[in-house]
């Protein structure tokens, strides 16, 4: 035994010895037969005859190395963990902020369009049940939002009524081209009819959401309306016209 491990053994056995009692320590040794270098654990009890006379200190040693390296390895696997772990901590830091800026970004633009007088609504792509409603697109037909949750596209389109055709059998092609624009009628709550231009745009279902349409209405009673009296002032410059 080389003679600094010499000392340290002798160092652990008078330990043992001041305590009066056995003393574990873990030990390094090289064995000079083979080479061999391994971790023991050593126990160190200090021996007594009857009278109390030390004979000696008796030590028993297992050896310990897998377990220190299992136990090394483990370590090392908890702080990949906890790194893994900060680096999650993080990333769904990011993404929270992220998503609030999303929903305040998608506030602001659904202000801005309601400002201009552009409903929105979310639709189930196949059975025409409205997901979601802004209060511009409830407000327009006289509809409490939580109400129009209740309700589907067929109460409100004229156009989607009266043929027996379902509402996914209706915008088959809409879902195949992705979207589509059109004019139609809205029913207001009260019965009377509101020309609208309608965009919708398809979207697939993800892992949270069907298949739906998100859909754009303008209220366009006033372009109809110009519409008309353009119409009528044309009619009556030609009867006009006839009659000189």
């Amino acid at each position: 035994v080389a003679e600094e491990l010499a000392a340290f053994f002798r160092e652990n056995d008078l330990l043992a010895l001041k305590a009066k009692a056995p003393r574990i320590n873990k030990e390094w040794l090289t064995f000079a037969a083979d080479g061999y270098h391994g971790l023991f654990e050593t126990i160190k009890s200090p021996m007594f005859d009857p009278t109390g006379k030390l004979l000696g200190v008796l030590g028993i040693a297992r050896e310990i190395t897998a377990f220190r390296k299992t136990e090394d390895a483990l370590r090392a696997s908890e702080i990949e963990l906890t790194r893994y772990r900060n680096e999650l901590e993080q990333l769904v830091a990011k993404r929270t902020q992220d998503l609030a800026e999303t929903n305040q970004r998608l506030g602001e633009t659904e202000f801005a369009m309601a400002q201009a007088g552009i409903a929105i609504h979310k639709v189930d792509a196949w059975t025409g049940r409205f997901l979601y409603v802004t209060a511009q697109a409830a407000e327009m037909l006289g509809y409490p939002p939580a109400e129009m949750l209740s309700m589907a596209v067929s109460d409100i389109d004229v156009g989607l009524v009266g043929d027996g055709s379902s509402f996914a059998e209706l915008t088959a092609e809409m879902r195949r081209s992705g979207g589509a624009k059109f004019d139609s009628f809205n029913r207001h709550r009260d019965g009377h009819l509101i020309p609208v231009n309608v965009r919708l745009h398809f979207m697939p279902a993800d892992a949270t959401q069907p298949d739906r349409f998100v859909v754009f209405l303008t209220d366009i009673s006033l372009r109809k309306a110009a519409e008309a009296a353009l119409l009528e002032a044309k009619e009556l410059a030609e009867v006009n016209t006839r009659a000189k």
